[in-house]
């Protein structure tokens, strides 16, 4: 999905709550970094630690959006 997105858009912005023991895709916040890297540079990346709240605002790597 977020291959699909990085060719469609140029930025990308999530905001996602990663509970303690989290049953979904993502387990934890170092994942949802790296899975959002494969296809964006990382511009912001703002961690929320008392709310489990990540925060990330991303360029596509798409050669097309350059």
């Amino acid at each position: 999905m977020l291959k699909l997105i990085s060719n469609i858009s140029e930025y990308f912005m999530i905001s996602l709550y990663i509970p303690e023991n989290p049953i979904g895709f993502i387990k934890d916040e170092k994942e949802l970094v790296e899975e959002i890297a494969n296809n964006f540079e990382i511009l912001e990346h703002i961690s929320l630690r008392k709310t489990n709240f990540v925060i990330l605002f991303a360029k596509s790597n798409n050669k097309e959006h350059i």
